[in-house]
């Protein structure tokens, strides 16, 4: 996956993800838009979240590396960006914005419902 379908992809699922879409839902999608197979949309569908949820931590030390993950690490940079500092001379960050509500929701989405995994037919 080139760079540039890397960010479309991810830019991809981030759209779709603040709604809690069905797997199913946004693999089709991806699968439809780059022509990817159902296992990497389903890889893609695991990774950017996982680097939403590194950057979270606001620990820098937590970014992905770009070349083994370069899915999470370009979500992990697109939320880094957005959160403020924890103080002025920390080079921590504070969870905070959509994506702290995002992740909020999620865990109590998965602590009433269990964590459901599925591929892109819903399964």
């Amino acid at each position: 996956m080139t760079p540039n379908i890397a960010k479309d992809v991810v830019d991809l699922v981030f759209a779709e993800l603040p709604v809690f879409p069905e797997v199913a839902t946004v693999c089709n999608k991806l699968r439809e838009r780059f022509g990817i197979s159902e296992e990497e949309a389903l890889l893609a569908i695991d990774r950017v979240p996982g680097g939403i949820i590194r950057a979270l931590t606001g620990v820098p030390q937590n970014r992905p590396d770009p070349i083994a993950d370069p899915l999470a690490h370009i979500a992990f940079e697109k939320v880094w960006a957005e959160l403020p500092r924890l103080h002025w001379l920390s080079s921590r960050k504070k969870p905070s914005g959509q994506w702290l509500v995002w992740f909020e929701q999620l865990r109590k989405r998965m602590h009433q419902n269990g964590q459901q995994a599925g591929g892109c037919d819903g399964e």
